[in-house]
């Protein structure tokens, strides 16, 4: 069982549990490498949600940081976050099955994945059905990642020079 924490309730949340601020900063920082000190002021986990496992508060196992847009069709997912001690056991798959029954066919989901990260993560996005186009690009602060989608509906990738464009196909 999971606990949604929507972002406008996310600070009231690390009011009342402050140690949780500090171990979504711990996965942000290991998943995003130029991460700033605060879940609340970095513009890559700002505005998102959070899906935490039920007792995150006494025992934090996994996290997934997301940034729903439906006016674009996209379910952007900052970060996807296991902690160490429970790697190996499907975490990971069971928060990307939850994005992926979150957004059905209604959008896209996109995840960045940094260069350094890529000899792991391809192999790993790609078994769970995710597309690219393997386009590097960087981000403000000049750090090298390339975009993963996916979508309940067949889609194509369209490389334009600063972005991927994520087009249907009926």
């Amino acid at each position: 069982m999971d606990m949604i924490i929507q972002r406008e309730e996310t600070e009231d949340w690390f009011k009342d549990h402050p140690h949780c601020h500090d171990m979504l900063r711990q996965g942000y920082r290991e998943a995003i490498s130029d991460m700033t000190s605060s879940v609340l002021a970095d513009p890559r986990s700002s505005r998102n949600s959070h899906i935490v496992n039920n007792d995150f508060v006494s025992n934090p196992v996994y996290f997934m940081g997301f940034e729903a847009l439906p006016d674009k069709r996209l379910f952007v997912l900052s970060c996807i976050y296991v902690f160490p001690q429970y790697r190996k056991m499907g975490f990971g798959a069971h928060l990307i099955n939850s994005s992926k029954a979150l957004v059905r066919d209604q959008a896209a989901i996109q995840v960045a994945v940094e260069e350094e990260k890529l000899p792991v993560l391809d192999a790993y996005y790609r078994r769970h059905d995710f597309k690219t186009t393997g386009t590097l690009r960087k981000n403000m602060l000049g750090k090298g990642y390339v975009d993963y989608f996916w979508s309940g509906k067949k889609i194509e990738l369209i490389d334009l020079p600063n972005a991927t464009i994520v087009k249907p196909i009926n």
